[in-house]
């Protein structure tokens, strides 16, 4: 005989939610959901767990047509849901001072972070916001966000013999006295996400940048070194990525260095002239010059007369700038003048007279 319902959705192994997942302090959902993976790992990543993570949402009902004559139990015209009970909770394996903290949910840490302190009552800046997100085998993932979360199961640490320490903890939502009708918790099933790619728009001012490419893969990263112009140095750069000014965050030492790139991208640069002066020397035998500084700035003009002291005949005159003998082009011997138009280098003029 065939088996005419013996069957399973067609989505069912890419709905499958794969591995225990993990738990964070914080996660960015667009962000994961546009390719890039949503956390820090250093920073927001609560605790290692054993087990794995146990998420719970339970509904209270209310039936107000329980006890009067000729009603039926579970009318749904007369039930009342009372409140919903979220929660997670979870076996953690480490034993620093914040997941301690964690776990007694009312507590402190000391200054040194070295001991944690319980404390006899409970502040709102206790509650804090808690992720936990798992894969899925199509790629995607789930996410749970447990609002306002305070840990209720109290601490206990359960050691063995040869085995790792373990930490019991159970975190449990709560309703804001702000916003009563938001239930605690928000659960979400992403499919991978269709983005493969993020625009890249440099907007750059005698800035030449590294990076050419008009795109960027979404979740990779990006690195750009951005080099002023000759005689021009870098005065302002802001980098911005799905809308969000992230200079601070990327930016330093003339690179942009992005590890995960998670929006469109958006740097803009701009350089401005640097002010150069060179040395003016001169090297004067019986001559005196109507250039009297000793120093001038780049690209400025330079002209000064010679004049032979009394009785004395200018002999000799040579002009060097940077490294390079100019007297051919800078020095006129019919009016004993030097003139240079434009600036480069450090200037010499060595000058003599004999009579």
């Amino acid at each position: 005989m065939a088996k005419r319902y013996t069957v399973i959705p067609t989505n069912t192994f890419d709905a499958l939610q794969m591995d225990a997942g993990i738990l964070l302090r914080n996660f960015d959902i667009e962000a994961a959901a546009s390719g890039g993976k949503g956390f820090d790992v250093d920073k927001d990543v609560i605790c290692a767990t054993t087990g794995g993570i146990t998420v719970n949402c339970t509904p209270t009902f209310s039936d107000f047509g329980q006890d009067v004559d000729n009603v039926a139990s579970d009318m749904l015209q007369l039930k009342h849901l009372d409140k919903w009970e979220c929660k997670i909770s979870t076996t953690s394996i480490s034993t620093d001072a914040e997941g301690i903290r964690l776990a007694l949910g009312c507590a402190d840490v000391s200054a040194d972070g070295k001991a944690v302190i319980p404390r006899s009552s409970l502040k709102v800046s206790d509650a804090e916001d808690i992720w936990w997100v798992g894969d899925k085998m199509n790629g995607g993932f789930v996410a749970v966000q447990l609002k306002k979360a305070i840990a209720t199961g109290g601490f206990s640490l359960k050691t063995s013999k040869n085995g790792k320490g373990q930490t019991q903890f159970e975190l449990t939502g709560h309703v804001s006295l702000e916003d009563q009708e938001t239930v605690p918790m928000v659960i979400y099933s992403m499919d991978p996400a269709e983005v493969v790619s993020y625009n890249v728009t440099q907007n750059l001012t005698h800035v030449i940048s590294s990076y050419v490419s008009p795109t960027v893969s979404a979740g990779g990263p990006l690195v750009a070194t951005l080099t002023a112009d000759s005689g021009y140095a870098i005065n302002n750069v802001s980098v911005v990525m799905d809308g969000r000014n992230v200079t601070q965050l990327y930016y330093s030492d003339g690179e942009v260095n992005i590890p995960e790139s998670t929006g469109d991208i958006t740097i803009t640069a701009s350089a401005a002239a640097v002010s150069t002066t060179y040395s003016v020397t001169q090297a004067l035998t019986n001559v005196t010059s109507s250039f009297t500084g000793n120093s001038i700035a780049a690209g400025g003009a330079l002209t000064a007369t010679l004049t032979a002291d009394s009785g004395y005949t200018i002999s000799s005159v040579t002009v060097t700038m940077g490294s390079a003998d100019i007297t051919g082009t800078a020095y006129d011997s019919s009016t004993n003048s030097v003139s240079v138009s434009s600036v480069s280098g450090d200037i010499t003029i060595t000058a003599t007279a004999t009579n």
